[in-house]
């Protein structure tokens, strides 16, 4: 009786620009448990690691991008949420001095923070239509036509200090996105929603997020996600004092020489 031989799909990984959202498929490199380990590209972005592939329950996986930062995310295949079928990954720029793009970072160190992400301050291209809690249905009024092709998003405070993050798990039909969870905060018509730029947290508490300076109004709402609860700082990057954190351990940068972004970059971001 010949032998059959089955291959079970164990994780599959998607990357994507933390900054845009732009898919990225090619220079990759993937180590699993400091082992060198090629997933097998598929249509769409998506690449796939077979069982035979990787350990049993949990490994360090380390992934590496022409052009972004290297980042290594520990990975726990049975754990709700982050096991099979898919991992986004968001890989933040390195920057080039090549390039005529630059960036303002925030970097520092803190003990016991999880995540750390951002939206800009003020921004108001789409809008909650209207929310069906019980099918976590979201519509969304989108005047400018924007693609709505990120993962992550976040559902702004009407008084625009906080912010609480979601994720798109399907597109349902037009306007209407089936997301991740009900959302904790009360849902009005016309509320805004916005991009989410993510940042990276490592496991000894570094941290490193990065946003692209277009010259326009650089004010950006950035989120502290802690065991205590989310911490909500206004940073301006034009305004010194709103760099200083409270533990004094923590600093952010801006952008060495600010100018526009060139207009091909200036494009992708209208994809949001």
């Amino acid at each position: 009786m010949p032998s059959v031989i089955t291959h079970k799909l164990a994780l599959a990984l998607r990357f994507s620009d933390a900054i845009d959202g732009r898919i990225i498929e090619n220079d990759i490199q993937c180590s699993i448990d400091g082992k060198q380990r090629r997933p097998a590209p598929k249509s769409g972005g998506y690449f796939a690691f077979l069982t035979e592939d990787l350990p049993e329950e949990s490994f360090d996986l380390e992934v590496r991008a022409s052009g972004y930062v290297p980042t290594k995310k520990r990975v726990l295949l049975e754990a709700p949420g982050i096991g099979p079928p898919l991992l986004n990954i968001e890989l933040i720029p390195e920057e080039n001095p090549l390039l005529n793009v630059n960036f303002d970072t925030i970097s520092g160190k803190r003990e016991g923070l999880a995540a750390l992400d951002a939206v800009r301050q003020g921004e108001n291209s789409c809008f909650v239509g209207s929310f069906d809690a019980r099918k976590r249905r979201l519509s969304v009024y989108n005047p400018h036509r924007l693609e709505l092709n990120r993962v992550r998003y976040a559902l702004v405070d009407p008084n625009g200090l906080s912010y609480e993050p979601f994720v798109i798990e399907e597109r349902v039909a037009g306007g209407a996105f089936r997301i991740d969870h009900p959302f904790i905060a009360s849902v009005s018509e016309d509320r805004p929603i916005a991009p989410l730029i993510g940042g990276e947290v490592r496991t000894d508490g570094t941290y490193l997020l990065r946003v692209r300076n277009e010259g326009a109004d650089k004010r950006w709402i950035v989120r502290f996600a802690e065991a205590e609860g989310d911490r909500f700082e206004l940073v301006d990057f034009d305004n010194p004092e709103t760099l200083r954190f409270d533990d004094g351990r923590e600093s952010a940068r801006p952008a060495k020489a600010p100018r526009k972004a060139s207009g091909k970059a200036s494009g992708k971001e209208k994809k949001n």
